[in-house]
């Protein structure tokens, strides 16, 4: 009986944690400092240049198939971190998976859970873009504007993953106020969106 008590009680802490997320939704916004919201803006407007850029390719004579292809799966990817950005919709994902790890009874395992996640995410990214080398090698050599803006958002999409899954607690003041770290986001955005420009120029 008692650990049947301690889990609802878990459960009922999950549905107040899910209420709090909705409400934060609702309200208006994971971070509303103007530089977040600017982050944001900046991700929709690089990911519609970068849709833009990869319709304009597939017209033009002489464009790979590979390149057009990448510059459109940089604008869904784009445009999708920038809604994330501010609606914080990966918490959805995050709170149903510690949900499950509530209801099956592993919840004193949570820790050692969230950082086996964050290594096979973060692995199997890593093994993606090892495979797909040959196919983005080319693009990345002739668009290096598009690789340092990835650089700079993967620093700190891989920091905030890191502190969310309690991994790095001693940085998730220092990622949450400092200027700098949304810095790299907005700055990686615009170097993309720039590049795109560029692409539709030539």
């Amino acid at each position: 009986m008692g650990n049947r008590r301690h889990r609802i009680c878990q459960m009922e802490t999950g549905r107040q944690d899910r209420g709090m997320m909705w409400a934060q939704i609702q309200w208006g916004g994971e971070d509303p400092t103007a530089i977040a919201w600017a982050c944001a803006l900046a991700y929709v407007v690089a990911g519609a240049l970068c849709g833009v850029a990869g319709t304009r390719s597939r017209l033009a004579p002489g464009r790979s198939r590979t390149d057009r292809g990448i510059w459109m799966a940089l604008g869904v990817l784009l445009v999708l971190l920038g809604l994330n950005k501010q609606l914080d919709l990966h918490t959805i994902f995050f709170h149903g998976g510690r949900d499950a790890v509530r209801v099956l009874g592993f919840y004193n395992y949570k820790r050692q859970i969230e950082a086996l996640f964050f290594l096979v995410v973060t692995t199997g990214i890593v093994a993606i873009l090892w495979h797909q080398w040959r196919r983005l090698a080319g693009f990345a050599g002739a668009h290096r504007a598009v690789v340092a803006g990835l650089g700079l958002i993967a620093v700190y999409t891989v920091t905030r993953f890191a502190t969310i899954m309690h991994l790095a607690e001693r940085w998730q003041t220092l990622v949450d106020e400092a200027p700098i770290f949304i810095a790299f986001e907005l700055a990686g955005s615009l170097l993309i969106g720039w590049a795109a420009v560029a692409e539709m120029r030539e």
